[in-house]
C-alpha cells in the first residue's frame, strides 16, 4: 500500500505489473503504451488517470476511485470493468465506444462520453450531478439516458439525432420524479412516442 500519490506516466510502459494494490492519493499512468490495466491498484483514494494509452479494455482497473477517472484517448470499445464507485468526474471521451454498459451508475462530477461511436445512451449512469456530454457520436435515440443531470446536457454533432428528441429529453429532466415515472424504466429515460411527438 502507498499512502501518497503514485505517478508512472510518460514512461513508455507496456504493463502495470508490480504496482501497489492500494494507493491513498492519486494514481497516474497516462501517456504510456499500455494495452491493459492488469496490475493496477484496486483502490485509489484520489484521481485515476490512464488517458493517452492503447487500452482496448478497462479490465483490471480499480473498483473504487475517490476522485476523477479519466480513460480518454484510448481504443476502448466497452466500459465493462470500469470502477463501480467514482468520487468525481468520469471522462471516457475519444475512444471507440459503441455502448456505455459498465459505466458507474452515480457520478458526483461530470460525465463525458463525447467523440465515440455511440448509437444510444443505454448503460448511462442513473444520476450525474455535473454536466453530461455526449456530443460527436452516432446517436439516433436518447433511450437509456440518465434520470437526473445536475448540470448541462450537451449532445450536438449527432447528425442522426432529431432535434425534437433532444428537446423532449431536456423537458423530461425538468419534471418532478412522479411526472417522470411514465417515461422512466430501470431508473433511466425511456420515452414514449407520444411524449417525443409533442416536441416536433
Amino acid at each position: 500500500k502507498v499512502g501518497r500519490d503514485f505517478n508512472c506516466s510518460k514512461n513508455q510502459l507496456t504493463s502495470l505489473k508490480g504496482c501497489p494494490r492500494e494507493v491513498g492519493g492519486g494514481f497516474w499512468c497516462y501517456e504510456n503504451q499500455l494495452t491493459s490495466l492488469k496490475g493496477a491498484p484496486q483502490k485509489v483514494g484520489s484521481h485515476f488517470q490512464c488517458y493517452n494509452n492503447k487500452l482496448t479494455s478497462l479490465e483490471g482497473c480499480p473498483r473504487e476511485v475517490g476522485g476523477d477517472f479519466y480513460c480518454s484517448y484510448n481504443k476502448l470499445t466497452s466500459l465493462e470493468g470500469a470502477p463501480k464507485e467514482i468520487g468525481g468526474n468520469f471522462n471516457c471521451s475519444d475512444n471507440q465506444l459503441t455502448s456505455l454498459e459498465g459505466a458507474p451508475q452515480e457520478i458526483d462530477g461530470y460525465f463525458n462520453c463525447s467523440d465515440n461511436q455511440l448509437t444510444s445512451l443505454v448503460g448511462s449512469p442513473v444520476e450525474v450531478k455535473g454536466d453530461f456530454d455526449c456530443l460527436d457520436n452516432q446517436l439516433t435515440s436518447l433511450e437509456g439516458a440518465p434520470q437526473k443531470i445536475g448540470g448541462y446536457f450537451t449532445c450536438y454533432d449527432n447528425p442522426n439525432l432529431p432535434k425534437y428528441k433532444v428537446n423532449a429529453y431536456k423537458a423530461y429532466l425538468k419534471l418532478s420524479d412522479s411526472e417522470k415515472a411514465p417515461l422512466t424504466k430501470d431508473n433511466h429515460y425511456y420515452p414514449t412516442e407520444e411524449w417525443e411527438n409533442k416536441f416536433k
